[in-house]
């Protein structure tokens, strides 16, 4: 059995997010529980004024939590894992590429047994990520092709 093949989903995981204000003023750095979700299938369709130099599919654009990150705060302030409260209305979230120094976070989230990521660390741990870039690879040894089994 090959276990260097397995893709699981990461579950139970929670990264820490960059929250700003719709003025520009830094919430803070907290932890969010966020769903990895899944890259999409095939490779879609390309616009006739790409050349297969540059084109690079959706599927191979995709990176864990991004989407969930994009869409946290379409409907106003989410709460994280402490609880922090923000009157701002329209925030903004990024994928923190450190760790973040929320005490409360940390406590709740060891307590509920939840891995803490950065954003990176997420990315290296993700094997749908990983498999998804060694179909890359494959992709363009093959030369790129329109259409991809």
């Amino acid at each position: 059995m090959n276990l260097h093949e397995v893709r699981t989903a990461m579950r139970n995981v929670a990264i820490w997010v960059v929250v700003t204000g719709a003025n520009g003023r830094h919430i803070g750095h907290h932890l969010y529980a966020l769903d990895e979700g899944m890259p999409p299938e095939g490779l879609g369709t390309r616009p006739n004024w790409q050349d297969r130099e540059w084109w690079r599919p959706e599927r191979f654009m995709w990176r864990p939590f991004e989407i969930a990150a994009a869409g946290m705060f379409r409907n106003g302030y989410v709460q994280p894992l402490c609880g922090h409260r923000s009157a701002s209305t329209r925030p903004r979230a990024s994928l923190s590429r450190y760790r973040g120094t929320c005490v409360g976070c940390v406590r709740i989230a060891a307590q509920r047994g939840m891995m803490m990521l950065s954003y990176d660390e997420a990315q290296q741990m993700s094997s749908t990520l990983q498999a998804t870039q060694a179909e890359q690879a494959a992709w363009n040894a093959a030369g790129r092709p329109d259409q991809w089994p």
